[in-house]
């Protein structure tokens, strides 16, 4: 007597990630942010592009496979050296074999959305 398993592969995988540093362009694009006396100013330190795969069953023998794309921000304050990390959807253009990506923001002619500095209140920062 034979019995078959099946695994189940994950509805969501990670397929690519790829860290650097943030383009000037893009600090450049962004609204900078002016701290209060009681707020510390993060700037943009590094940047992480993560690709995901989405599997969606449609029925018993297929699925549908969409992909997307996120950048993750690093924004670092210099004085005391904390970071916090910022989310931003991702476009990818393609040019012949080279693919870029940058903050859909950026991409869909919203620049002031994307933040080329963060004023975060001092009350809310881990050291």
């Amino acid at each position: 007597m034979s019995t078959s398993q099946s695994t189940r592969k994950k509805s969501t995988d990670r397929i690519a990630s790829r860290r650097f540093d943030v383009p000037q362009s893009w600090l450049d694009a962004g609204r900078d942010a002016v701290p209060d006396a009681d707020e510390l100013l993060f700037t943009p330190d590094r940047a992480c592009l993560e690709r995901y795969e989405h599997v969606l069953p449609e029925s018993g023998n297929s699925v549908n496979v969409a992909e997307s794309a996120a950048i993750y921000v690093r924004y670092r304050n210099d004085e005391t050296g904390a970071s916090v990390e910022r989310r931003y959807e991702a476009a990818l253009r393609q040019r012949g074999d080279r693919v870029t990506a940058l903050p859909k923001y950026l991409h869909d002619g919203s620049p002031a959305l994307f933040q080329s500095g963060l004023a975060i209140p001092r009350s809310k920062v881990e050291f």
